[in-house]
């Protein structure tokens, strides 16, 4: 390496750039579960699902009209992050089965070519603070974070 190169530090690369943001899946209301002829039932995981340790402890059902896109599917090594005040990052260690996520969450899914402990690691200890959080709510801040923001995210 040369001296300049050297003083640069690490080589930064977007998020967007490195993995794939899936949105998670709404929730139908009470009265089109209703009128479902042959639902498909998933577990269902939302952002009261997911503990002080980053962990999941618990999961729902949900049925949904048709199947999802295979995408849509939590898979090993997906990391889940709140779009809503973004203080916990999951990352799935195990295959879980016919698994999706809230609307409430992002599956962040790490190209084969980047480790995903180490950017849930980088999500979870950098607190996302430089990126451009919209606020919402109108009695208390509540920081939402779009899918556009997470993938500008630099990551060293």
């Amino acid at each position: 390496m040369k001296g300049s190169e050297q003083m640069r530090g690490p080589k930064k690369v977007k998020l967007g750039e490195i993995a794939e943001i899936i949105n998670g899946i709404a929730d139908y209301p009470q009265h089109e579960k209703n009128h479902m002829e042959s639902p498909v039932t998933y577990n269902y995981i939302q952002p009261k699902h997911l503990g002080d340790f980053n962990d999941i402890i618990a999961t729902s059902k949900i049925a949904k009209p048709a199947p999802v896109a295979s995408s849509c599917l939590v898979r090993k090594n997906d990391i889940l992050l709140k779009r809503l005040n973004s203080d916990v990052v999951a990352l799935i260690e195990e295959e879980l089965s016919d698994t999706i996520v809230s609307n409430n969450l992002f599956v962040i899914r790490v190209s084969q070519k980047f480790f995903p402990a180490y950017i849930a690691c980088f999500l979870e200890t950098h607190s996302l603070a430089g990126l451009n959080f919209n606020v919402v709510g109108s009695l208390s801040a509540i920081k939402s974070i779009s899918a556009k923001a997470l993938a500008l995210l630099d990551i060293p």
